[in-house]
């Protein structure tokens, strides 16, 4: 008996020394999706193909990737949308639409750009202010229109987004 009784005493003893604090559970992480994603919806007089490209993102310090997307886009009456999705963090400061070999005239709706949780949605009113476009096109902010044209025998139409429009995208919340 007088072992039965040192046994639990030496029990109790120990699982009261020990410490009954809960495991401490470290805070994990939220990643947070940032898709880069590009959504342009428009109208073309004639068939091309058309590119949505985002160069030089960062990889590591030594590598740089560049990201084309490319997509044919017949003659409609109505609108056409193209979606370019680049995936997690792949935003870069060239970001670039090119709008095919062929000379035509494309009608836009807009151009939205997102970014995670930011969206910046251009369209006739706002495009000078957040794109600009090379010699091989001409503008017409009336109705949103932009028309490619051949210089000097070349044709390479292309508009691109200006510093301010990535600025905002990636400007943090409260900021």
């Amino acid at each position: 008996m007088n072992r039965i009784t040192v046994f639990i005493i030496t029990l109790v003893l120990f699982s009261c020394a020990r410490n009954n604090k809960a495991p401490e559970i470290e805070p994990q992480k939220l990643e947070t999706k940032e898709d880069f994603e590009i959504v342009l919806e428009l109208k073309t007089s004639v068939e091309d193909d058309f590119k949505v490209l985002v160069n030089n993102i960062e990889v590591d310090e030594f590598q740089k990737k560049n990201i084309q997307i490319v997509e044919a886009i017949p003659p409609s009456t109505g609108f056409e949308k193209l979606k370019a999705n680049f995936g997690n963090k792949n935003i870069s400061n060239f970001i670039l639409i090119n709008l095919g070999k062929k000379e035509k005239e494309v009608e836009f709706n807009f151009i939205t750009f997102k970014y995670g949780q930011k969206s910046i949605v251009v369209d006739a009113n706002n495009f000078d202010e957040f794109m600009r476009y090379n010699k091989f096109v001409s503008f017409k902010k009336d109705n949103f229109t932009i028309e490619t044209k051949k210089v000097d025998n070349k044709h390479n139409p292309v508009i691109s987004a200006k510093r301010i429009l990535i600025n905002k995208l990636l400007q943090k919340e409260g900021n």
